[in-house]
């Protein structure tokens, strides 16, 4: 499990702090589940998910507005719906 944790935050570049806040665990606590000293409770492995996948919905949405916009610079410039909300958990 903790290779898969591990991995998972690798590929989609989130910080453990990100994590743990998004999750509601303490940061040493997502740094053992991705070292694999300890597996996630069902509890906070359903809170896991529904936070990575809430985040790569945040993502998706960051890439769509891009392509929309055609220029890095109007994405995150003031005003914009993907400045509001980006890396917001």
């Amino acid at each position: 499990m903790g290779e898969l944790v591990r991995m998972t935050l690798q590929q989609v570049c989130i910080s453990l702090k990100h994590v743990a806040r998004g999750v509601g665990v303490s940061q040493d606590t997502v740094k053992g589940w991705s070292m694999g000293r300890t597996d996630p409770s069902p509890e906070n492995r359903a809170a896991l998910v529904a936070f990575l996948r809430a985040h790569s919905e945040k993502v998706a949405g960051l890439a769509d507005d891009l392509e929309r916009s055609g220029s890095p610079e109007a994405l995150f410039s003031s005003g914009t719906r993907a400045s509001s909300r980006a890396w917001r958990s």
